[in-house]
């Protein structure tokens, strides 16, 4: 009987340290002791019982880092925040579940972090539900405009301005929009999550739809991506809290997440490198050939602008 009272303790123990600490969060002895209490119904138990507790924990290959002043926190959990983040927007990107479902298996997920990361989880995953809604009402505007040849008024970034869509391409569960402005003849995209607003004008344009141009622009696009001969690259993403995780996810074909580290198989380009270089300083190049190819290019880029007018 003891030794599952004992079993038992060690368990809530462990789930209390999940729930309650991270890098940010320390718990105390005797916030531990309240959580047991409330939580998991164990009978009040005394100060040097943690402590033995945590030994024993610490015994079993679990690292619980400890300051005198702040208390106890898990060092490692069984999923790092980004990975929890990974499977629960995998998990809201499969079509081929009921919400019910979907929420009981998020929660899931959610019990294999601490309670400050599920509360941003859930912000994120509210913002989400928003902006399908509103991608969907984009994505009908832009069918519409498409269908009948007009003009739409769309926003991105700061930018507003009157454009013809021509295209509609899915790749990697992202929509891309292909169009061209009224006073440009140059074919651009942009994705679905980067447009801040979007209008119908009823506005006919008199310009020919340019599909065949489009799709070579997208062939181009992943060609230069995964044509060719593909080399493993390894990337260590240096903040873990940013977007770029997410972005690489559906920027790349074939991709392994590990921790903070990402490998993807890629043919190294040019645009393979301005694609890093949109990441900035928050990721770093494991690979010491494919990182001397980048920093030579980045020597270029930088002569040529230091170049006299």
């Amino acid at each position: 009987m003891k030794t599952a009272m004992y079993k038992e303790r060690l368990l809530a123990l462990l789930t209390c340290l999940i729930r309650y600490s991270d890098s940010e969060h320390y718990l105390n002895t005797k916030d531990i002791q309240m959580h047991l209490l409330e939580e998991y119904d164990l009978p009040e138990i005394e100060r040097k019982t943690v402590l033995y507790d945590i030994r024993a924990l610490r015994t079993m290959g679990y690292k619980i880092d400890s300051s005198p002043r702040l208390g106890y926190r898990l060092d490692l959990t069984p999923f790092s925040p980004s990975e929890i983040k990974l499977l629960s927007d995998l998990v809201f990107g499969f079509s081929n579940i009921d919400d019910k479902s979907r929420e009981k298996l998020i929660a899931k997920l959610y019990s294999f972090t601490s309670i400050y990361n599920e509360k941003l989880f859930q912000k994120i995953a509210i913002e989400r539900k928003d902006r399908r809604r509103q991608d969907l009402n984009y994505l009908e505007e832009i069918l519409k405009a498409i269908k009948k040849e007009e003009t739409l008024i769309i926003r991105i970034k700061e930018r507003q301005s009157e454009i013809m869509p021509y295209l509609l391409h899915l790749t990697n569960n992202q929509y891309y929009l292909y169009y061209s402005y009224i006073d440009n003849k140059q074919i651009y995209h942009v994705r679905f999550d980067n447009i801040k607003s979007l209008h119908p004008t009823f506005f006919k344009h008199k310009r020919p739809m340019r599909f065949e141009e489009c799709q070579k622009i997208i062939k181009e696009s992943v060609s230069s991506y995964s044509s060719g001969k593909l080399k493993d690259v390894s990337i260590r993403i240096l903040d873990t809290t940013s977007y770029i995780l997410d972005d690489m996810v559906n920027s790349f074909d074939d991709v392994i997440v590990n921790k903070d580290i990402v490998h993807i198989k890629v043919r190294i380009s040019d645009l393979f490198f301005s694609k890093l270089l949109s990441y900035g300083d928050k990721i770093k190049i494991l690979d010491e050939e494919v990182n001397a190819s980048y920093r030579a290019l980045l020597d270029k880029v930088l002569a040529r602008c230091l170049e006299p007018r």
